[in-house]
């Protein structure tokens, strides 16, 4: 199983992620390359570089839309850029991060966000994803403000930066193959935030609403520390880290924020590493409910929120309800830590009353993920003592750059043939 352990004693936002990430190793052409499927009218450009800031090197991911204004301050003069330890990148598109200031704003709503998501050609972990970071920022939203998750609309993360943002970190943990996400004590920060609704407290209502569950501390007391896309990432995706099983690094990467509060780094440190087998628990849980009337909408719309809140697998199955009714079978299978936010989801997408779970046990085959250059390229591999399989994601990419059949490649990365087709 694959661990991402995100440190982020000092913050977190959308950008620092998408940062960190890349310096984990996730291809630039990548990210981009789902950027770009969203098919957003906007011009902007992505920007990539090296920085020392306070002393430690990390990675920026700036998303710069065409005509904004440049706010001074936003680079401090004490950064230290360096290009010569990674490549700077410029790409067609748009967008840009919570902490810079933009000289307009666009505002969606999560309904449209949503559909902009669902009809993009994202890779189905990517879509996944990006779609539970946006459902616990709408929900957040509405909280706040006394409003249904259908009527939210977003300001400052209905622009076009923010959105970048999530789909670049819901690339970024698709192509590495995280398989679960920790997460350290976060920053409360303080002060006031200028937003579209006026000046609010940091952390604001719908941020501070996200870090329910999550450990905070006092250490930087002023400043946004987290924003409202750093805390989507946690609230729909990452567990505290107190719940760690024991796992190995393998490799870090630092993402830096686009401030300098002048107390400390501004960076997010991601690791990433392995649960060994044998530290591997097998004890899981089968979750299910009974539902008559849920739509196929929204049938099809629930199994990629929970696979992207943390479950392992889902499936539906039809059966005949009490009262001669036709209905459906929800099920899910789910780790002990993760019960009770996949049962709120349950609940709260279906209507279902009650939610019931029991635990299973299951053998699992010892498997990795190896990357192995082919005729195509780089190829992802699941590797086990039953054989090596191509990842179907890659495949997939494989087939619609190329405009062939997808079972013809299956079959050259199965065979191992020279990719003349």
């Amino acid at each position: 199983m694959t661990i991402l352990y995100i440190d982020a004693m000092a913050g977190i936002a959308g950008d620092m992620t998408a940062a960190a990430l890349l310096d984990l190793g996730v291809p630039l052409v990548y990210m981009t390359g789902q950027i770009e499927t969203l098919q957003m009218p906007d011009r902007y450009t992505i920007t990539t570089g090296c920085l020392v800031r306070h002393g430690m090197r990390g990675l920026y991911f700036r998303v710069v839309e065409e005509g904004a204004e440049h706010v001074e301050g936003h680079h401090n003069h004490h950064d230290h850029h360096n290009h010569d330890c990674h490549n700077h990148h410029d790409h067609g598109g748009s967008g840009h991060h919570e902490h810079h200031q933009h000289s307009h704003h666009h505002h969606r709503s999560y309904a449209a966000i949503r559909e902009m998501l669902m009809q993009a050609q994202l890779e189905p972990g990517v879509q996944q994803r990006a779609l539970a970071m946006f459902r616990v920022l709408a929900e957040a939203e509405g909280r706040a403000h006394g409003i249904d998750v259908e009527q939210v609309q977003f300001h400052e993360v209905g622009a076009l930066d923010s959105i970048i943002d999530i789909v670049a970190v819901a690339a970024g943990l698709n192509w590495l193959g995280v398989d679960q996400i920790f997460v350290s004590a976060v920053p409360m920060g303080g002060g006031m935030v200028k937003t579209a609704h006026g000046l609010l407290s940091v952390p604001a209502p719908a941020t501070i609403d996200l870090l329910r569950g999550f450990s905070l501390h006092t250490a930087y007391s002023h400043g946004e520390r987290v924003t409202p896309t750093g805390a989507a990432i946690l609230a729909a995706l990452a567990t505290p880290a107190q719940e760690m099983p024991v796992w190995q690094m393998q490799k870090s990467g630092c993402g830096a924020g686009s401030m300098d509060f002048g107390d400390g780094a501004n960076m997010v440190r991601c690791v990433l590493g392995e649960v060994p087998q044998k530290a591997n628990n097998n004890k899981i849980y089968e979750m299910a409910c009974t539902v008559d009337d849920c739509t196929a909408e929204v049938l099809g719309y629930l199994q990629p929120v929970l696979l992207a809140a943390g479950a392992l697998d889902v499936w539906v199955t039809p059966a005949m309800m009490k009262k001669q009714r036709p209905g459906h079978v929800i099920s899910l299978l789910a780790e002990e830590h993760n019960l009770l936010n996949l049962a709120g989801i349950l609940q709260q997408e279906t209507g279902s009353l009650g939610v019931r779970w029991h635990q299973v046990e299951r053998q699992c085959v010892e498997r990795q993920v190896e990357k192995r250059q082919t005729t195509f390229g780089v190829v992802r591999y699941k590797v086990s003592p039953l054989g090596a399989t191509p990842e179907y994601e890659d495949a997939k990419r494989i087939a619609e750059d190329m405009q062939i059949p997808l079972r013809k490649v299956m079959q050259a990365l199965m065979e191992g043939c020279d990719g003349k087709l």
